[in-house]
């Protein structure tokens, strides 16, 4: 027998190769039974199992110590020195780990419960967050070009169905999107629908619709707003046809456009314009050859160009107006087909920017073609106007009605409400404003009241208020003016029998 030394100690049942000598220790012998190697059956088939092969030992972790263990069954780790002991004690720490966080073919199999958070991510980018402890579920996405979306499907056949909500456009806008077979959207309180919204057609609210009245442009109008419609000419009778256009000077208007047209050339009046512009070139010209020349190039040009259909001249004055054409399609892409007018109607055009305006009778129309004599108009056409077709009884004289959108009035106005409020007038944030002034026959200002409560008399001192009665209203200059201060001597007032005190200075 030889000493042969091992790592870490020998144990019993150890086994250990030098040169052509196997060795195997006997602890109760306290030692090592070795033989040769009988190299010449190399080729013979042979066994080894994980018993058979010695590891280094485990060392312990230094914060658990000497009472480190691993599951029933299974060797401490300080007693692993074979390979069969080290898979023994992974098999186990294995199924500890599968016991404490199960998988989800366990989750399953033991019920539909779950008391842990999910969180499904790429790592990077993307993350859906299923949260027990928050009650929620989050389904986030960072980028320019990532979209989180919630998605429903529903399968009948070859027919699909989806329905999503995300978030798109670098995370700047919610979109709802109904796609396949998805007709129209319900919003429901207790099964009863209080919205539905269309695929095609109209949007349905079952019920009223409250909101802030609007004041311009698209912005919808309220049941109060639309009581006071009557000041816009509809006592007269009712609109046949509304809409809103934009003004162009173009002619043909495209569509959600109008124009006013002064008159229509035929080919003998653009003839005769092109002779006088020629006229005039040659009287500049002066003799000049090559100015000459020019001159009938010009001619040559102008009557290439004349239409023998006529040639549509448009103007921006409302008073010019001998016909006035619309756009089958208004600025808010609602289709007009004008059926039903005739001469017995009106047509009345307002711009929506300012108070200029045209009330038009029509002589006869084709479609969005209208001729037109001017009854009544103030400015010139400008940015969106509003169109309203309506049919008059009996003769009207426009001059005689007041616009709701600003107008001026020659006559005196009676004010006789029968109630306790009969003029409301309201300023602007403006402090310094003028909420209402009147003015003499010089238009020179005689009384002014201004939005911060002020009340002042005229800027002319010849228009101050002068008090002569016992109730008139004075001016603070006037006052001052009309006050002796009291001097070294004092004051004097003296009374005199019509009971009028008079101050003076003096002892």
């Amino acid at each position: 027998m030889i000493d042969i030394p091992f790592p870490g100690g020998a144990k019993d049942g150890d086994v250990y190769f030098h040169k052509d000598n196997a060795c195997y220790y006997h602890a109760a012998l306290n030692s090592w039974e070795c033989r040769k190697v009988d190299t010449s059956q190399a080729d013979a088939d042979s066994y080894l199992t994980t018993q058979d092969v010695n590891t280094l030992p485990i060392p312990l972790d230094p914060e658990i110590g000497d009472e480190a263990v691993v599951a029933d069954g299974a060797p401490d780790i300080e007693s692993i020195y074979t390979q069969y002991d080290a898979n023994w004690y992974l098999a186990s720490e294995i199924q500890n780990l599968r016991n404490t966080y199960p998988d989800l073919k366990q989750v399953l199999d033991e019920g539909n419960i779950a008391d842990k958070n999910i969180f499904l991510t790429n790592g990077e980018d993307d993350l859906i967050d299923l949260s027990v402890t928050e009650r929620r579920i989050v389904m986030g996405a960072r980028g320019e070009e990532s979209v989180p979306k919630f998605e429903l499907r529903h399968y009948n056949g070859i027919d699909q169905s989806n329905a999503s909500f995300e978030i798109d456009e670098g995370g700047t806008r919610l979109d709802f999107e109904a796609e396949g077979k998805i007709d129209n959207m319900h919003f429901r309180f207790g099964n009863q629908d209080k919205l539905i919204l269309n695929k095609s057609g109209d949007a349905v609210f079952e019920g009223k619709v409250q909101g802030v009245p609007g004041t311009q442009n698209n912005e919808f109008v309220t049941y109060g707003q639309l009581l006071t419609v009557e000041e816009e000419l509809e006592q007269l009778a009712p609109s046949l046809d509304r809409g809103t256009w934009n003004y162009t000077s173009n002619y043909p208007p495209a569509s959600g456009e109008y124009t006013l047209i002064k008159e229509i050339l035929t080919a003998e009046a653009q003839e005769t314009l092109c002779q006088l512009e020629y006229t005039t070139c040659l009287l500049e010209a002066d003799g000049d050859a090559a100015a000459s020349t020019a001159c009938n190039r010009t001619l040559a040009e102008c009557q290439l160009a004349i239409d023998a259909d006529g040639l549509v001249v448009t103007t921006n004055k409302f008073e010019e107006a001998t016909s006035i054409e619309f756009n089958e399609i208004d600025s808010n892409n609602v289709s007009h087909d004008f059926k039903g007018i005739d001469p017995d109607h009106l047509l009345d055009l307002f711009n929506e920017s300012d108070d200029s305006f045209g009330i038009f009778d029509i002589n006869s129309h084709d479609g969005g073609l209208f001729s037109v004599e001017v009854m009544s108009s103030r400015g010139t056409a400008a940015g969106l106007s509003t169109l309203k077709i309506f049919k008059h009884e009996g003769s009207v004289d426009f001059d005689q009605y007041v616009r709701k959108q600003g107008d001026k009035m020659s006559g005196s106005l009676t004010i006789d409400s029968g109630k306790e409020l009969a003029l409301y007038i309201k300023g602007n944030a403006d402090s310094n404003a003028t909420l209402f002034y009147a003015r003499g026959l010089a238009d020179t200002t005689l009384f002014r009241i201004n939005c911060n409560g002020q009340v002042q008399a005229g800027n002319d001192a010849a228009n101050a208020f002068m008090a002569t009665s016992d109730n008139d209203v004075t001016t603070k200059k006037w006052v001052e003016s009309n006050t002796v201060k009291a001097g070294s001597a004092g004051i004097k007032i003296d009374i005199a029998d019509n009971g009028v005190y008079y101050i003076t200075g003096g002892s």
